[in-house]
């Protein structure tokens, strides 16, 4: 696909995916949802039993976030209770594994300011998803890594 073809394409998935976004949104935020942003998200807890897991590992609490496609759906507004959220679970380490922005990088500096936010003492680490690739990719890299 040409980049001229891959543009045009873009550009018409971009206006599909606003037109269901926003048909949703209107949806939930009249007849589905009730309460302010961040007040509806699952937070689960597993416990793994692995064999072979290292002695010194045993405890390790890891707390995994993917696919927030924060964008028109979950706002930015949504963040700070969702990292409270996950900063209670005392994680040792966490990952972001992923699909962080919807469509484009609009929020991508407002996503950044709240995920300052997380604590892990052994560190946070992320990787892109096939959305965040879509959404220049090169954009969020650098911002992770100025934050």
């Amino acid at each position: 696909m040409t980049r001229t073809a891959r543009h045009r394409w873009y550009k018409r998935h971009q206006v599909r995916h606003a037109v269901s976004v926003r048909a949703f949104r209107w949806l939930a935020e009249r007849k589905l949802i009730r309460g302010g942003p961040g007040s509806h998200f699952v937070l689960s807890s597993h416990v793994l039993q692995l064999a072979r897991l290292p002695v010194e590992l045993a405890g390790l609490r890891i707390a995994h976030l993917s696919d927030m496609h924060v964008g028109s759906l979950l706002t930015p507004e949504h963040l700070p209770a969702i990292v409270r959220a996950v900063n209670e679970t005392e994680p040792d380490i966490i990952a972001i594994t992923g699909d962080l922005v919807d469509v484009d990088n609009h929020y991508l500096n407002p996503i950044l300011e709240s995920l300052l936010q997380l604590k892990a003492p052994l560190g946070i680490y992320s990787v892109l998803g096939n959305h965040d690739y879509r959404d220049i990719a090169s954009e969020i890299v650098h911002g992770f890594r100025m934050a």
